[in-house]
């Protein structure tokens, strides 16, 4: 971690309802994190982003920087990127050399449910990246379309269809 990282410490708690259940997890800790201590996502559903669409984000971080942070988890002595990989790659067309982060403590499982429900519930999701997304939280979760059409807010015939 570089000097120039600013941290702002909570130890609230938030409860919010998930699946069912309602945890207990820690406020996120707000950091500027250099670029470069960032990395994407291995389990990021989405595989398809249009380069136009990034070249378009980074002439509006040039003007307006970053809007809206990142979330990711620390992984080793990086972070790893659980949402806002299309602002990581503007960034660095942008020439932006830190960006706003939100740093969370989550599980893996945490992780695949964050990025489902932040990638899938978009409108220009291709079909196969939303099937792919279905298909890897099925796997490594080992439920049934039923459980996971509840996790992600679909029927389970929708579900079905995309796989």
């Amino acid at each position: 971690m570089t000097a120039k990282a600013q941290t702002k410490r909570t130890t609230e708690t938030v409860s919010t309802p998930v699946n069912g259940n309602t945890p207990q997890t820690a406020q996120p800790d707000y950091k500027l994190i250099p670029w470069k201590d960032l990395q994407t996502s291995p389990t990021n559903p989405r595989r398809r982003i249009n380069e136009h669409t990034i070249h378009t984000l980074a002439a509006s971080i040039r003007t307006q920087g970053v809007l809206e942070p990142l979330i990711v988890r620390e992984n080793g002595k990086k972070y790893e990127i659980v949402c806002g990989e299309r602002r990581y790659r503007a960034a660095a067309i942008a020439d932006v050399n830190e960006l706003p982060c939100l740093v969370r403590e989550l599980s893996d499982e945490q992780v695949l449910d964050i990025q489902i429900h932040e990638n899938l519930h978009r409108e220009d999701v291709h079909p196969m990246d939303e099937a792919y997304g279905y298909q890897f939280l099925k796997e490594k979760l080992d439920c049934a379309v039923k459980e996971l059409a509840l996790r992600v807010g679909k029927s389970e015939g929708y579900v079905l269809n995309r796989l």
